[in-house]
């Protein structure tokens, strides 16, 4: 891991970046204290799973659930 003080990451933020997207991380430091840290994003295997239950959850609401007889939409659910 890579530590920049405060000041040279305002200098060279677009650099920093590259090398954030190549993997690396880096501390930033002002008066020689870590201060924040950039690193890459990652995507989580519970990320996928979210955005598929997400993905289903629209699907669901598109079709309308029924409720014993007859069924609705969710633009009926909405309407005033």
């Amino acid at each position: 891991m890579r530590n920049v003080g405060a000041r040279e990451a305002n200098q060279h933020f677009s650099e920093l970046l590259r090398e954030v997207e190549s993997g690396k991380e880096i501390t930033v430091t002002r008066n020689g204290k870590p201060v924040a840290r950039l690193l890459p994003i990652r995507l989580q295997k519970s990320d996928k799973a979210r955005q598929k239950a997400i993905d289903e959850m629209i699907a669901v609401m598109r079709r309308g659930m029924p409720l014993g007889g007859r069924g609705f939409t969710r633009d009926e659910m909405h309407e005033d």
